[in-house]
């Protein structure tokens, strides 16, 4: 999720339903220009395994420039497992 503003675009990651971002491996989407975007909020679980809330970064380049791979880890809430997970953007 991207919302524009006056500092940069806001982005947020979003875990789809039945799963949960792991707090333990903090996403990061990293650029095809070279520098990366690093996400992190303060809403974690009691336990600090899993984020509360999406995990949010600032991106301050052009929309054209905001291109890459983000990695994450995920727990599937069902199955109790986790594993670290890229996807490209």
């Amino acid at each position: 999720e991207r919302t524009a503003g006056a500092g940069g675009t806001r982005l947020r990651v979003i875990a789809p339903e039945g799963v949960k971002l792991s707090a333990a491996v903090k996403p990061v989407l990293v650029l095809d220009r070279g520098d990366s975007v690093r996400f992190d909020t303060t809403a974690v679980s009691d336990d600090s395994l899993y984020y509360t809330a999406p995990p949010a970064g600032i991106f301050t380049g052009p929309d054209g420039e905001l291109q890459g791979v983000l990695r994450a880890g995920i727990c599937d809430l069902e199955t109790a497992t986790c594993r670290k997970v890229t996807v490209r953007i």
